[in-house]
């Protein structure tokens, strides 16, 4: 694919490629790790991981207008993603999980397709307010149950 490198500075979004390191830096990825990202656009993040940490990294988004040859940006939707079971060594989101339609399904989904001790990857927007009171906890999927 290779995104050119003023594509890469062109990308408009909270953080930058910061953000993406700063979300790594707590992770444990071994090189090659089988990386998904959620959402992709126009491909940065996934050429960003691929060129500058050596992952194995594939895109899906649901609004592609065309499917590369080389399977690195697919067409497709986070409710229902095209990989076997515990396939992934790491799902991110950036800016994209607020966007999408079932945010349960999309959780369910990167539970199944997630390693054992895989990671969960979201940065997003959000408005200052009152705290949500959530089930489970955060910072790590500890079952089926806890979403």
């Amino acid at each position: 694919m290779g995104i050119a490198k003023d594509k890469q500075k062109s990308t408009n979004r909270p953080g930058g490629f910061e953000l993406t390191e700063r979300a790594l830096s707590f992770c444990q990825f071994n090189k090659g790790a089988n990386i998904l990202d959620i959402g992709c656009g126009c491909g940065a993040t996934v050429d960003f991981l691929r060129q500058n940490n050596q992952f194995e990294t594939v895109g899906i988004d649901k609004s592609l207008e065309i499917e590369f040859t080389d399977k690195i940006l697919i067409k497709a939707s986070a409710e229902q993603l095209p990989f076997p079971e515990k396939s992934l060594d790491g799902v991110i989101m950036e800016c994209s999980f607020s966007l999408t339609d079932n945010q349960k399904s999309v959780l369910q989904e990167c539970y199944r397709t997630l390693k054992t001790d895989g990671y969960l990857i979201i940065t997003d927007m959000y408005a200052r307010g009152e705290p949500a009171h959530l089930k489970g906890c955060l910072g790590k999927i500890e079952s089926k149950q806890t979403l």
